[in-house]
């Protein structure tokens, strides 16, 4: 079975902004903001594969 997932990055300076549409028919969508640092992308790996997985 495939299954999609929606995830947004908006990009800045100093941050990045994360959505991941948890839930396409109830809108549930879950949000992180972390730095735009080598620290900030490995967060946002550790972000995804647990927030993913649980679907």
């Amino acid at each position: 079975m495939n299954v999609l997932h929606f995830i947004g990055i908006d990009v800045a300076k100093k941050k990045f902004d994360v959505a991941y549409l948890k839930d396409k028919e109830r809108q549930m969508v879950k949000t992180k903001v972390l730095e735009n640092k080598l620290a900030g992308f490995n967060q946002l790996l550790d972000w995804i594969k647990k927030n993913v997985s649980k679907d």
